[in-house]
């Protein structure tokens, strides 16, 4: 039975300690994707 999920890669690309996970998981809660805890 095929799922609906989608699928989305994204590439995230700067300078060491510019905020790349931070802001990747910030998208991550806002979207629903996780949860904050």
């Amino acid at each position: 039975m095929p799922t609906d999920k989608k699928h989305l890669n994204l590439v995230v690309i700067g300078h060491i300690d510019h905020g790349k996970s931070t802001m990747m998981g910030a998208m991550l809660i806002k979207t629903g994707a996780v949860t904050d805890r």
